[in-house]
């Protein structure tokens, strides 16, 4: 293909050469013919109206016919018009043929020359070989489609929420809420965003119980529900680390906080083990103590919450804590719920006191649960939508350690052995 241009070049190069020789020959042929046909005419002029002699006219019109134009002197000797001008004439014309032709002929490139658009047709057609056939443009590359966007969490066909883990094929591989390794081949994808709420305890970890039987796992969970439907009437995309009463451990319920890039994430508890008497409900919040705006969201939720109990008449018991916070001895937060969702802003609500009978009594009523689960939602609300900076604030402090609690050693990242998972 390379020998093929540079022969065209060089053919089209040659054409425009012998094009302007001839067109300089062409030139110079008419002008001799005009300066000749002039000098005739001058000749005859003079003859005509000069006093010449009949002899001086008969050797003029010898020298015409046998083809003699003087004796090689600068002047003619019948018209006195010199030979030099004649000739000065000659090279002025040649000049001026070249330089029109000149200003004719285009730049000239690195390439070769620029073909004029009256020569177009002739250049394309200068290189004498055989056209090539038409060779179809490839299509432009096609770019393999983008891989879906990364997927933190499912919902299982029972409805139970997992942290996925990676891909098996179409399927999913996720972990389970004990922590354990599983397949599900059909699941929904659950959005980025959301409010996260966590029903603390849950399965084989029933939390406190009440006087009265009451199970902290189970009234957790009827509270969120709540707080789940008035978060999703009011516009508020929500999550719950457990749809039912099953065993789920600590590292996925902040798995779920963090994949999911919780809007904010509220652990719900229910309180135990204290009997100091007070005249408003004992509701007790914790929040991240680095964070400004985890401290705003615990205050908000205990404003609602306690405004929502004060009106029941019951003996209200507290520990004075009010909203707060409490760190290790190396300065992380002590509540693993407040802790682990690092980079979310993160609370811990203890309602009310399970382990007070009054208290007990009133929660085991529906409707009172369904009153704290708004409560809860609406501090959620004001959190996301207002700038309000809440109440209850009480200067926090390091906890001794804690001793362990539990029947086995730790599984699956902060489960327990006997931890049971639902049915996926």
């Amino acid at each position: 293909m390379g020998g093929e241009v540079v022969v065209g070049e060089v053919v089209g190069t040659a054409v425009v050469v012998v094009d302007d020789v001839v067109a300089v020959v062409v030139v110079v042929v008419v002008v001799v013919v005009v300066v000749a046909s002039m000098a005739v005419v001058v000749d005859a002029a003079v003859v005509l109206s000069s006093p010449l002699s009949q002899e001086t006219r008969s050797r003029i019109g010898t020298n015409q016919r046998q083809g003699r134009v003087g004796d090689g002197s600068t002047v003619c000797d019948t018209t006195g018009v010199g030979r030099r001008p004649v000739v000065g004439l000659l090279v002025l014309a040649l000049v001026a043929a070249l330089a029109t032709c000149s200003a004719n002929r285009e730049p000239r490139t690195a390439s070769g020359w620029t073909p004029r658009a009256a020569d177009t047709e002739l250049s394309a057609g200068a290189v004498l070989l055989p056209a090539e056939a038409e060779v179809a443009t490839p299509p432009d590359t096609v770019q393999p489609p983008a891989p879906p966007p990364t997927v933190p969490a499912v919902l299982s066909s029972t409805g139970i929420v997992t942290p996925v883990i990676g891909r098996d094929g179409d399927a999913w591989k996720v972990s389970t809420p004990c922590g354990r390794e599983a397949v599900l081949t059909s699941a929904t994808p659950l959005p980025t965003g959301p409010v996260v709420l966590d029903p603390g305890h849950g399965g084989y970890d029933p939390g406190a119980v009440g006087p009265n039987g009451l199970r902290e796992s189970e009234l957790n969970l009827a509270v969120s529900r709540h707080a789940a439907a008035a978060l999703e009437r009011a516009g508020f995309t929500t999550v719950m680390t457990r749809n039912d009463d099953h065993g789920m451990n600590l590292v996925n319920r902040a798995r779920l906080a963090i994949g999911l890039e919780a809007k904010a994430f509220v652990s719900v508890h229910h309180n135990a083990a204290s009997w100091a008497p007070s005249a408003i409900p004992g509701s007790e919040m914790y929040h991240q103590e680095k964070s400004a705006e985890s401290k705003r969201l615990a205050g908000l939720i205990y404003e609602e919450i306690v405004a929502a109990l004060r009106v029941y008449d019951v003996p209200w018991v507290t520990s004075g804590a009010g909203v707060t916070w409490r760190t290790k001895a190396n300065g992380d937060d002590w509540y693993a719920m407040v802790n682990q969702p690092r980079g979310v802003t993160a609370a811990l609500a203890e309602l009310a006191f399970i382990s007070n009978p009054a208290e007990a009594d009133l929660l085991a009523d529906p409707e009172v649960q369904r009153v704290e689960g708004e409560a809860v939602a609406r501090g959620i609300i004001r959190f996301l939508t207002t700038s309000d900076a809440g109440s209850g604030y009480v200067e926090g402090g390091q906890m001794p350690p804690r001793p362990r609690t539990g029947t086995g050693p730790r599984g699956g990242g902060g489960g327990w052995d006997e931890c049971d998972d639902p049915v996926l």
